[in-house]
């Protein structure tokens, strides 16, 4: 008898969470899972990318730790261009730059121009906050009695 309670609230909660797949939500949605499983492919080989380019071990650990701090610094001013400009032309502006600086990624000859254009990378990590905020808002949640 538990067991077909238990089914029964998982079907609810599954019926609950499908309910949440429509507009933004379903774009972001779609575009993150094509997109960040591709992403993580290749993020393992970054550091040994890194050290053929000519980087110390040191280099590296300084370069990831310089990343993340940027990475989770730029929540602030992505927040307030968000509600400057709107959400969606930052997410359009953010990742457009960010393609841009990706191809300069591509044409580093050596381990200073590589963090340089890294580093620059994270900085345009500041519409995320504003893909958040879409994701957030195009929720349906039912308010609980």
């Amino acid at each position: 008898m538990g067991c077909f309670i238990m089914l029964k609230r998982l079907k609810e909660r599954l019926r609950d969470m499908l309910t949440l797949m429509h507009g933004n939500f379903l774009v972001v949605t779609l575009c993150t899972s094509y997109f960040l499983p591709l992403t993580h492919i290749f993020s393992p080989y970054e550091p040994v990318y890194f050290r053929a380019l000519g980087a110390s071990s040191l280099i590296i650990g300084t370069y990831s730790a310089i990343s993340h701090l940027i990475g989770q610094l730029t929540g602030v001013p992505g927040g307030y261009l968000c509600d400057t400009y709107g959400r969606r032309k930052i997410i359009v502006v953010g990742n457009s730059l960010a393609a841009i600086i990706r191809f300069f990624v591509a044409l580093s000859t050596d381990w200073r121009s590589y963090f340089a254009v890294r580093l620059m990378l994270s900085l345009a990590s500041f519409w995320t906050i504003a893909e958040n905020v879409i994701l957030i808002d195009s929720m349906k949640l039912k308010k609980e009695e």
